[in-house]
C-alpha cells in the first residue's frame, strides 16, 4: 500500500500543468507562524492532504478539499499593516474558483467537484461555529456536507505530524520540484 506522501506525489504528477504552477507558487507564500508553524502554504496543504490520505484514504472529496483548500492564498496574500503578519483574505473564494476550473480533473480522480467546492468555501465557517448565533449554527448544522466539513476541519490544523516529519517534508518538496 502506498504511503500518504506517495499518494500526494501521485496527485501532483497527475495534475494539469497550470494547477502544478499554482501549487508550487504557494511555496513562496508565508503564513502566520502562530497559526501555521510549517512556514509556507505549500508545506501546510501538503501536510493537510497527507493527513486526509491517511485518515480518509477512500474519500476523495475530503482528500481533494485538502489539496485545494489554500491554493488561493498565492493570489490573495498580503501583509496586515497593523500586525505585520501575512493574511490572505478571500483565499477561500479563489480556492473554490480553482476547484471549478479543475473540476474535470477532480471528477476523474473520483471526487465530486460540488462537494469539494462546498468544503473549500466553508472551511473557515466551521472553525467559527461556536461564535455563530444559534440560528446560524442550526442552519450550518443542516448543510448537506456538514459531516465532511467537520472531518476536514479537524485535518486543517497547523503543525507537523511528528518531529521527524519536518525534515522529511523539506526533502520531499525538493523531490517534487
Amino acid at each position: 500500500m502506498k504511503t500518504p506522501f506517495q499518494r500526494f506525489k501521485d496527485l501532483v504528477r497527475s495534475a494539469p500543468d497550470d494547477l502544478k504552477f499554482i501549487l508550487f507558487a504557494n511555496k513562496s507564500v508565508p503564513q502566520r507562524a502562530d497559526k501555521h508553524p510549517e512556514g509556507n502554504v505549500l508545506k501546510h496543504f501538503m501536510i493537510v492532504t497527507m493527513r486526509a490520505l491517511e485518515k480518509y484514504p477512500n474519500d476523495m472529496d475530503i482528500v481533494l478539499a485538502a489539496f485545494f483548500h489554500d491554493l488561493g492564498k498565492y493570489a490573495t496574500v498580503d501583509i496586515n499593516p497593523k500586525t505585520g503578519m501575512p493574511n490572505a483574505l478571500g483565499h477561500e473564494d479563489v480556492s473554490a474558483e480553482y476547484v471549478d476550473r479543475f473540476s474535470d480533473w477532480i471528477f476523474d480522480l473520483g471526487g465530486r467537484p460540488d462537494i469539494v467546492e462546498d468544503i473549500v468555501k466553508n472551511k473557515m465557517l466551521v472553525k467559527n461555529l461556536d461564535n455563530m448565533k444559534r440560528n446560524k449554527q442550526t442552519e450550518f448544522y443542516g448543510k448537506k456536507n456538514f459531516d465532511k466539513l467537520k472531518k476536514f476541519s479537524e485535518l486543517d490544523k497547523g503543525g507537523w505530524f511528528n518531529p521527524e516529519l519536518k525534515e522529511r517534508i523539506k526533502e520531499k518538496i525538493n523531490l517534487l520540484m
